[in-house]
């Protein structure tokens, strides 16, 4: 028995095999570690970095981060002389909970490349919004070691772990709970992963979830998913990521690959409809 592996393990060994078959491109396994397996690294010192992380969280997803970071010379450490260093007491000094004002010092002191629409719905307003939200909800916590003993308590058992994106995205204006994971996942928290298009499509394909499926479901279901790995739900998160997207992002002499997420997935699909 102790040489059966899981379905789902199996799946994470072919999707490893499958990233390193892209050696050409300069894909080894000394690369897929620095992904895979940050190590202590993701977890900061200083309210300011979490700060940092949860702004750039906000605006991770689909063509935000176009709209937001690449429009700017240094990307997000763009924005330090307007908030203060990202320090969020400062923030909430300055700016109380005016959105609109943070967008009009974003615009007259670094200057975004691009059309600045200025609509409620439009994303450097939902940014501003986010700004202005997350540093007032930051400031509950003196310092980081106070952030880290709040998530801590809904990280230490499974049944109250969902409810830490829930109660990140009820505060933030702008993050729901997908955004909400991807920002506790990369403050070192390996119980979490993002419920992205990636990871949805990828447990879709496997029949694991509907196509239509919520972002807690999906959640629920890449929990379930790195359980049976043995593995964690950041390792999983990672490993599908970089199958979905092929986005060596820690690697600019790699850059991207050309993956075939839908091929691969279907694949091995086998596996998971011959079980249920």
């Amino acid at each position: 028995m102790s040489g059966i592996i899981s379905r789902e393990r199996a799946f994470c060994d072919a999707a490893r095999g499958y990233l390193l078959s892209f050696s050409a491109e300069g894909v080894t396994p000394e690369v897929l570690a620095r992904y895979l397996d940050p190590g202590d690294r993701l977890r900061v010192g200083s309210i300011d970095r979490i700060y940092y992380q949860l702004l750039w969280s906000s605006q991770n997803a689909q063509m935000r981060t176009a709209v937001v970071t690449g429009s700017m010379e240094g990307g997000m450490d763009a924005l330090s002389s307007v908030l203060f260093g990202f320090d969020p007491c400062a923030v909430v000094e300055h700016y109380g909970d005016d959105g609109d004002a943070v967008l009009d010092d974003i615009v007259t002191k670094v200057g975004p490349r691009g059309e600045i629409r200025r609509t409620r719905r439009s994303i450097w307003p939902q940014f501003c919004r986010s700004v202005v939200t997350g540093a007032q909800f930051l400031t509950q916590f003196r310092d980081a070691d106070a952030f880290y003993a709040w998530a801590d308590g809904f990280d230490a058992e499974s049944r109250t772990r969902p409810d830490l994106p829930a109660a990140i995205s009820s505060e933030v204006s702008g993050i729901g709970f997908a955004l909400a994971c991807d920002f506790v996942k990369e403050l070192g928290y390996s119980n979490y992963g993002k419920p992205d298009v990636h990871i949805k499509k990828t447990l879709a394909g496997l029949g694991l979830i509907p196509g239509t499926a919520a972002d807690s479901e999906a959640f629920a279901a890449l929990t379930s998913f790195a359980q049976s790995s043995g593995l964690s739900s950041y390792y999983v998160d990672k490993l599908m990521w970089l199958v979905g997207s092929g986005k060596f992002y820690l690697h600019p002499e790699i850059g991207s690959v050309q993956t075939e997420r839908d091929e691969f997935v279907a694949g091995q699909r086998a596996a998971f409809v011959s079980s249920t």
